[in-house]
C-alpha cells in the first residue's frame, strides 16, 4: 500500500477537480485508501473586533453571540453540502471511501494544520485555484508546499 489517507484541498476549481481526479486515480492502487475532500471556508470569525463593532452598531446584544454561532454552523453545513453535490460525479465510480470536511480559516494555514492533525500521508492539489492570479503556482498551494511536512503533489 503506498498511501493510506490522501487529502485533497478543494475549491472548485477547475484545478481542484483535476487533482480530485489524479487523487482518486492513485487511491485506486489500494481500496483501503482513503479519500478526504477538505474546503476552507472563509467567513468572519465570530471572535472577530470588526464583527464586534458591527454588533454594537446594530443593537445585537451579545446574548445574540449563540445565534451567530448557529448561522455560523449552518453556513458550513451548506458549503459542505455544495461540494459534496458538486464532488459527486467525480467519486460516483470510486471504489475508496471519500469524505468531505470543511473548516474555516485561511486557507494554506488550514490545510498544513488539518493534515497534521490527521493521519494523512499526502496532499495532492491543484496548482491554482478560483482565487489565485499570480505566478506559476497559486498562492495556497505554494503555502502549503512550503509548509507541509508530508509529501504534496502539485496538479495542473
Amino acid at each position: 500500500m503506498l498511501y493510506q489517507h490522501i487529502l485533497v484541498p478543494y475549491d472548485r476549481s477547475d484545478n481542484a477537480k483535476a487533482a480530485l481526479q489524479e487523487a482518486l486515480r492513485i487511491a485506486t492502487q489500494d481500496t483501503s485508501t482513503k479519500v478526504t475532500v477538505l474546503t476552507v471556508a472563509e467567513p468572519a470569525e465570530q471572535d472577530d473586533a470588526i464583527l464586534g463593532i458591527a454588533e454594537r452598531m446594530a443593537g445585537v446584544i451579545q446574548d445574540d453571540r449563540e445565534a451567530l454561532r448557529t448561522v455560523g454552523k449552518e453556513y458550513l453545513d451548506k458549503v459542505k453540502q455544495q461540494v459534496e453535490e458538486d464532488i459527486a460525479p467525480l467519486i460516483s465510480r470510486a471504489p475508496n471511501v471519500v469524505e468531505v470536511a470543511v473548516r474555516r480559516g485561511k486557507p494554506h494555514s488550514q490545510i498544513v494544520k488539518f493534515a497534521s492533525e490527521g493521519s494523512y500521508d499526502l496532499i495532492v492539489m491543484g496548482s491554482r485555484g478560483l482565487s489565485a492570479l499570480q505566478g506559476m503556482l497559486g498562492s495556497v498551494s505554494y503555502a502549503v508546499l512550503r509548509a507541509s511536512k508530508i509529501p504534496v503533489l502539485v496538479v495542473k
